[in-house]
C-alpha cells in the first residue's frame, strides 16, 4: 500500500525543472508500477513461490530500465534540438528603438 501512494505522489509531483519529455514517460512509469503493484498483491494472496516473485520484479525493472535508458533519451535529445533551433526564431514584443 505504501509503495502504491509514493507512486502515486511521485506522479502527480511536477516539478518546473522536469523536461516535458520525462513528462511524457511518467505515466507510462506509473500504470507499469500500478500494475506490478497489483500483480504482486495477487501473487501473494495466491502463495505464489518465491521465485516468481523475483521474475516478476525483474521484469519490472526491466520494463522501467527500458523506459528510461532506451526510450526516454532519444525524445530528450530531440526536445533539446527543437529548443535550440527555436532560439533563432525571433521573440515577439517590444522593439527597441534606433537611436540615431
Amino acid at each position: 500500500m505504501l509503495a502504491l501512494v509514493a507512486n502515486i505522489i511521485w506522479f502527480n509531483w511536477r516539478t518546473r525543472t522536469t523536461p516535458p519529455p520525462e513528462l511524457g514517460v511518467r505515466p507510462w512509469a506509473f500504470y507499469t508500477n500500478v500494475i506490478f503493484l497489483i500483480w504482486l498483491a495477487v501473487l501473494l494472496r495466491a502463495t505464489a513461490p518465491f521465485w516468481v516473485f523475483a521474475a516478476s520484479v525483474a521484469v519490472n525493472i526491466a520494463v522501467l530500465g527500458y523506459l528510461y535508458w532506451f526510450y526516454l533519451p532519444p525524445r530528450e535529445v530531440a526536445w533539446e534540438r527543437e529548443r535550440r533551433r527555436q532560439a533563432y526564431f525571433p521573440k515577439s514584443g517590444r522593439r527597441k528603438k534606433r537611436r540615431r
